[in-house]
């Protein structure tokens, strides 16, 4: 029955993602941005693919049953991470279509005028993307092996879910991944809520009552330790801070950026964004079920699967396994995609010479090559899955520095940038691979990202300006509106804003929350706290939103 379900709910994948017509993808910009013209559901559902991908529905639940309440920072980091999209999502959207931009890399090196930084930046996002797109095919592979119990091994299961992914996204792109997105979306939410009923109903008489047995049997794993280097305030800190900042410096992102409509779709999403993402604290419920239940777990981001397989008729395991599919090929499927279209469009047609078409089908190719290779990389289950995800959003968050200068540091240049870049990504791999890793706790992405806005500063005065004309285009993404009362300001009070939700997030303000009692309905305050910040980044962003009136023509 489990197997049956998944098979069907592929073959509804594969419908859903070929074309209907024959000229969805004629040129590059269709096939890679959708030609900029999704509307907001698409973009949405594209955008949250990242909140729900294989790290949220098996490396989460591993987490919270593995090492408690320090989990809890996925919930405050997506949620800020909101407001990232929403203030630098529409400057970006002005910038590419004025430009004629498709990839991250291709925003950089327009800005800054250096071939050698675009080449940089593309082989830093590739890196980046290969790195989760490794983690969506973990996730696929324990999936099938998990929940048909070895009948479908970890290898075949992975290789099944990405072939599938590999058809669609070669006919089709980003429409072809926005539809599956939509579905999944939908689908994902309802059996994400469903089995978190289930599980709290079928083992406790309610969510207070498991989470005051998991606060007898093992405290410690309600609250952040005060006293762990590893996993205490300093990890909770920089996590949230990597998290927030780097989110949506993702390549894939900056695609989703540049195929929408208009640039208030983006906004209007990004205020959607917090709540929808709350379904991530069903998962966490049923990691934290699982520490009194299923004790001993050697495979820790099985739990979610191990936990359902005892409980639920075959039927609803099967929905429970096909939503973790769709999870994890929704989000490879778009980074598949950045990466091929990065690969063709800066470290390719740079250097080579071709025709429209051509490039289309060097991309379409590229994405074989990548599956190809990235699936080699996902047999040998390199590291668990969340910390595969911290990783890459490391890598990620190094793009920061040089995208706010693009728009706000006029002194900004090529060779700071990519000095930056380099430095930020080597200061990251010694703080994760070398003797010392994540000193006192401090994500190893965050020291990165120091040192580097620090190197790109001090390069940059130390090097010839760029062009006057190339800053001035985009200085002008970021003069978004018509002169009017009440929108000139709207930034620094954004800004200040902003400010304030993140500090109330980090220590110290979290060690005042950081405890089991009062329960407030039903659950521990440390819980209470970490799930308000989706409702205030919600109000907050609606509250911008009327602030700024953006304009909706482009």
């Amino acid at each position: 029955m489990v197997l049956l379900i998944i098979i069907v709910f592929l073959g509804i994948v594969l419908y859903l993602g070929i074309p209907r017509r024959s000229g969805e993808t004629r040129t590059v910009s269709d096939h890679v941005i959708a030609g900029r013209s999704l509307g907001l559901w698409p973009i949405f559902f594209i955008g949250v693919a990242e909140f729900y991908s294989a790290g949220t529905f098996l490396g989460f639940p591993g987490w919270a049953y593995g090492y408690g309440a320090v989990v809890l920072f996925s919930l405050v980091a997506i949620a800020l991470s909101s407001m990232m999209s929403f203030w630098l999502g529409p400057k970006v959207w002005r910038a590419g279509k004025k430009l004629g931009l498709m990839t991250q890399a291709q925003f950089l090196s327009a800005r800054f005028q250096s071939r050698l930084l675009g080449a940089a930046a593309a082989i830093v996002a590739v890196l980046a993307l290969i790195a989760n797109l490794t983690l969506q095919m973990i996730g696929a592979g324990y999936i099938f092996e998990v929940s048909t119990q070895g009948q479908v091994p970890y290898w075949l299961g992975s290789l099944v879910a990405f072939a599938v992914v590999a058809i669609y996204v070669v006919l089709g792109g980003l429409r072809s991944i926005s539809r599956v997105a939509i579905f999944k979306g939908i689908f994902m939410l309802s059996v994400l809520v469903a089995i978190a009923v289930v599980v709290v109903t079928q083992y406790f008489s309610g969510l207070e009552d498991m989470y005051r047995t998991l606060a007898r049997t093992k405290p410690d794993h309600l609250v952040l330790s005060e006293t762990d280097t590893v996993f205490g305030y300093a990890f909770w800190s920089s996590s949230i801070l990597v998290s927030f900042l780097g989110i949506h410096m993702g390549p894939y992102l900056f695609i989703n950026f540049y195929s929408a409509q208009q640039p208030s779709l983006i906004r209007k999403q990004a205020i959607i964004a917090p709540i929808y993402a709350l379904a991530v604290y069903a998962v966490l419920i049923i990691g934290f079920a699982g520490v009194v239940v299923k004790p001993g777990l050697v495979e820790v981001d099985t739990i979610m699967i191990v936990m359902i397989l005892e409980i639920a008729p075959p039927w609803l395991v099967g929905l429970l396994c096909a939503g973790g599919l769709s999870a994890a090929m929704v989000s490879g499927s778009a980074m598949s995609l950045a990466a091929a279209s990065t690969v063709g469009n800066d470290l390719v047609r740079p250097y080579i010479k071709m025709q429209e078409q051509a490039l289309k089908r060097t991309i379409q190719c590229l994405i074989l090559v990548i599956i190809a290779l990235t699936y080699a990389l996902s047999i040998s289950k390199p590291a668990t899955i969340t910390y595969i995800s911290l990783i890459a959003l490391g890598i990620g968050v190094q793009f920061l520095p040089l995208v706010l200068g693009a728009f706000y540091f006029r002194r900004c240049t090529g060779w700071g940038a990519l000095a930056g870049l380099t430095v930020g990504i080597a200061t990251l791999a010694w703080f994760t691979f070398g003797p010392v890793k994540n000193p006192l706790g401090i994500h190893a992405g965050l020291i990165g990202l120091a040192v580097n806005t620090f190197t790109l500063w001090l390069v940059s005065v130390l090097t010839r300006p760029n062009d006057e004309d190339i800053i001035a285009e985009f200085e002008a993404a970021t003069k978004e509106f018509k002169p009017g009362p009440g929108k000139s300001g709207w930034e620094k009070k954004f800004l200040i804003g902003a400010i304030i939700l993140i500090s109330a997030s980090l220590w110290p303000a979290v060690s005042i929350f950081n405890r089991i009692e009062p329960y407030i309905a039903g659950q521990p305050v440390f819980v209470v706290y970490s799930v308000s910040f989706a409702f205030t980044v919600t109000l907050f962003l609606a509250l911008m939103y009327r602030v700024c009136r953006p304009e909706t023509a482009a």
